[in-house]
């Protein structure tokens, strides 16, 4: 779970973009509801599903509207997954599921320097702290 601070929200019918303030670094969420307790200005808890978050060894411009430097913590290979535990700041922690497949590919192992990409539709609000 990631905590930060909702600092835009941008409307345009019923699509909303959330800009958030976490550890000095923005991210982007893209949603079609919001609760009324969203709002500029509220600390909340973030979800990312680790299955919706890619890795590259390289910084690679995409669509992705989150794109962080992070350090592989733990990998856990398994025959068809690997489990990436990534720490973006001191004692911020989350999880990447990606193919083993690509994990051989790009050769992962602790303590790699590694860019996490999250796309805005892919971050979710699990509640406001305030």
């Amino acid at each position: 779970m990631i905590k930060a601070k909702i600092t835009d929200i941008q409307n345009c019918e019923n699509l909303h973009i959330v800009t958030f303030d976490f550890n000095s670094q923005t991210l982007v969420m893209m949603s079609l509801e919001l609760s009324e307790d969203i709002k500029i200005g509220a600390n909340v808890q973030l979800n990312v599903k680790a299955t919706q978050t890619a890795v590259s060894k390289e910084y690679v411009q995409t669509s992705h509207s989150n794109v962080f430097k992070a350090t592989v913590k733990s990998i856990d290979n398994g025959k068809l997954c690997t489990c990436l535990l990534l720490e973006l700041s001191k004692g911020v922690e989350f999880e990447a599921l990606i193919t083993r497949r690509s994990s051989d590919m790009l050769k992962l192992a602790k303590d790699d320097e590694v860019y996490a990409m999250i796309k805005a539709s892919d971050i979710s609000i699990v509640r406001v702290l305030d």
